[in-house]
Formats: C-alpha cells, structure tokens, sequence
C-alpha cells in the first residue's frame, strides 16, 4: 500500500498503515507579506519541519537562508518556491552545509551578509532508533548530542553576536516532546531535547535585555522523513503500549511549523523562555 508522508510516496504494510495514529485535521492559511523585509535562518530546511517553516516563511514575503546537509532537498525546495506565481513572494537562499562544523556556519552567515537577522529556526536533528541506555553505544550518542545540542549551540553562537549589535531577534529550537517526557524515545535523544530545553531557558534569561527572545517548540507525533523505528527490543516493548495509550493524534509538519511561525512573529514578543508543546495533549498525561 503506497501513502504520502511528508510530501514523498512510501510503501507501508496495511498493518502499518492502520497502527498509525489519525491525523489532526488543520489547513494552511498564507499570510502574504507577514514576513515581508525580514530575514530567517532555517536548519534542516531540505524536509519535514524545516522545509515547511522555510516555505511558508517565503510564501509569506520573507528571506530564507535555508540550511541542509541534503542539497538535493534544498535545491527541490528552492525550485517550487521559484515557480510559485503568488504576488509577494520572498526569497530562499540555499546553503549546503554541515551544522555541526564550524566552517560550514561560517558559510551560513556569510549568505546572510549584512541582512539584518530577524530570526534563527535550530530545527536540524536526528532521533536515535529508541536505544536504551544499557544498549547504547558511545559513537552513537556522541553523534546524537553533536547534532541535537552542539549544532544549536554553534549556529546560536553568531546570531547572538548580530542580533545583540541590533538589539533584536528571535530564535525558535525545535526540540521535541521528549525533551520534557521519560517516556518518548531512546536515551540519547531523550538527554539531547532536555539539554536543548535548558540552553533555550539560559539564553532566554541571558539575552532578554537586548530584545533576544529564545524559545523552544516540542513536537509528539509529527508526519516527517525523520526516522522514528524502534531499533531495540527492549525499549519497543516498555514504550511501545505507553506511546499507544496515549491516544494522540499525529500533527503535519506544516501544522509544527505554524506553531514555529508564531513564537518568531511579534504577535509573540512577550514570550520568551517557553516550551511550547506541539504534542496533542501528549504532554499533559
């Protein structure tokens, strides 16, 4: 049976297909020219989150320094936002780029040049196939905590310095459901989202004088290409009847990304500090 999961046609079992969780119902709504004269960073731009927050950004009358390890993705996005005809339409900026270099960033914010930096999305992750502490091997959490934490904290780094000479700018860190649950994926993962948390309540405090708000949004059950498979027995057998009991349904990445787009509008500009949970009440069992 073929379905459509973040825009791409995968091939799943009927019995797959029917274990997934309904989908909550929810349609786009284009703001034109919301974004008009302002300048966004993205990370992980090529698909899922990423990809939906930097397009509707441009819909929107915005320039999008699109980030991506995967130039194959940046340059699929880049042409359906030339092609779109919609009047107001901004701009998208591809930068293929390893966020965990420092080297590669430096490219990042050269295509930023003397723009004023409106905002910063720290949405590039990996999930870690739900791997148990027990199970886990030490190449493979170091590479979890390398892309989850230390790509937010070198790509934070430089927009701090340009958004403190502007007194100005907002920053959104995706993090995930499992940065304030136990019980929502493997070790490694679980440890990277509560870090990102933390750093997103440090900077919140450290930066507010200079109009800086930092937030984080925690999706649950998100429609993307990231991998999500239990690859450990163990874990599937504990959190698997958990995560079903939860009855939550799943968001679209556009939905997350609608929730991204808010916390970097000034409809937001007293809001800093917070996790927002994008999770269908997930959070709250």
């Amino acid at each position: 049976m073929k379905t459509i999961i973040d825009g791409k046609e995968v091939i799943m079992s009927e019995e797959q297909v029917l274990q997934m969780p309904p989908l909550l119902e929810w349609e786009e709504v284009i703001n034109p020219g919301r974004f008009k004269g302002k300048t966004i960073i993205v990370t992980g731009a090529g698909s899922g989150i990423g990809r939906a927050a930097a397009s509707r950004i441009v819909r929107e009358g915005g320039t999008v320094v699109g980030v991506d390890l995967n130039p194959e993705g940046l340059e699929e996005l880049g042409g359906v936002l030339a092609n779109d005809s919609t009047e107001g339409v901004g701009e998208f900026i591809a930068v293929t780029a390893d966020v965990t270099s420092n080297e590669d960033i430096a490219r990042v914010y050269e295509a930023v040049g003397e723009r004023k930096l409106d905002g910063l999305v720290n949405n590039a992750g990996i999930m870690d196939g739900f791997i148990p502490l027990h199970e886990l091997q030490d190449d493979w959490y170091e590479k979890i905590m390398a892309v989850n934490v230390g790509s937010v904290v070198k790509m934070t780094r430089p927009a701090l310095q340009k958004m403190m000479a502007q007194n100005d700018g907002a920053i959104v860190n995706v993090a995930s459901l499992a940065g304030i649950s136990g019980g929502a994926a493997g070790t490694a993962y679980t440890t990277s989202k509560h870090a990102m948390i933390g750093l997103t309540r440090n900077a919140a405090l450290l930066y507010r004088k200079h109009n800086i708000r930092v937030n984080a949004v925690a999706p649950g059950g998100t429609i993307t290409n990231v991998d999500g498979q239990f690859r450990s027995a163990y874990t599937g057998e504990t959190l698997g009847p958990i995560m079903q009991g939860a009855g939550t349904r799943m968001a679209s990445a556009e939905l997350v990304a609608a929730n991204i787009i808010y916390l970097l509008l000034d409809e937001a500009k007293n809001i800093t500090g917070v996790t927002l949970a994008s999770a269908d009440g997930w959070n709250a069992i």
